[in-house]
């Protein structure tokens, strides 16, 4: 609900992080007290997750899977959209109408979900917060997991599959975006100045994009290279202001999806200036 609302008067969402430090605050009304439970949660679910599998219970890997989704476990793939993807595959799999909150769930009790209404959840949620086209092995292992256990899946099995292929896939791109970062600077400083971040920005979505793509408007890019230089200062404090770091282009990459590996699903021009999506 959170996201459909900010959805709905196109603010930026809140990470999944940042919501659950501020729901806390919101029901324990301290902050002290909200950060204390916060942090009781996290240790709680990073000695959770290496919890004993073997005899069946699942707790381990939904507690191993949140944990990765809220950030509290570490991947170097990690990234805000994580919880877009996962909870959009969701959404795909459950009408959001017909899911009730149940605190009675027995962790052993194996939920299953329909193997092609799987496949399906999890292409509509890759093409919207993934990296392109569905990778074929992770079709065909979903195939096989639902083969192996006579043509459903395991639910908890299914989104450990897809979270842990998403960070891998999320850690590659972010690998190329810094390749393709030291090969626009030009200068060789580690630093990117306007001329070579536009080249950047439209190298980008020209090779992202299908056909032939016309390159960005110089205020577009403008934006988006303020927004890296503004990123680099939280980055780097010490900074003189004017130098952009890699790590900050590569967040604000993301933000308006340009990648070599990764089809945007809107254009930087549409993260800027939204427009009504049509019907």
């Amino acid at each position: 609900r959170a996201d459909a609302v900010d959805d709905g008067v196109n603010n930026q969402r809140q990470s999944l992080p940042e919501f659950l430090k501020d729901t806390l605050i919101h029901r324990f009304g301290l902050k002290s007290i909200a950060l204390t439970n916060l942090q009781a949660l996290i240790l709680g679910v990073r000695k959770g997750s290496k919890g004993d599998e073997s005899k069946g219970d699942d707790t381990p890997k939904r507690l191993r899977m949140f944990g990765y989704v809220a950030g509290i476990l570490d991947h170097d793939g990690w990234h805000e959209d994580l919880s877009n993807f996962v909870l959009h595959a969701l959404g795909s799999m459950f009408r959001r109408e017909n899911i009730k909150e149940n605190m009675d769930h027995a962790p052993k009790k194996n939920l299953a979900v329909d193997a092609a209404l799987a496949l399906e959840s999890t292409e509509d949620a890759w093409g919207r917060f993934g990296f392109g086209a569905t990778p074929p092995d992770l079709h065909e292992r979903i195939v096989d997991m639902a083969r192996e256990v006579g043509g459903a899946l395991r639910l908890h099995d299914w989104l450990d599959l897809i979270t842990m292929k998403w960070l891998d896939a999320s850690h590659q791109v972010q690998k190329d975006m810094l390749a393709t970062f030291i090969e626009h600077d030009s200068n060789g400083d580690g630093v990117l100045d306007f001329e070579e971040f536009q080249g950047m920005v439209n190298s980008l979505v020209m090779g992202t994009g299908e056909g032939s793509a016309e390159a960005v408007d110089t205020h577009i890019v403008m934006k988006i290279f303020g927004e890296a230089l503004e990123e680099s200062g939280h980055m780097d404090p010490g900074g003189d202001g004017d130098a952009m770091v890699p790590q900050a282009f590569v967040r604000v990459a993301r933000t308006y999806h340009l990648s070599a590996s990764h089809k945007p699903m809107a254009s930087p021009v549409a993260a800027v200036d939204p427009s009504p999506e049509e019907e």
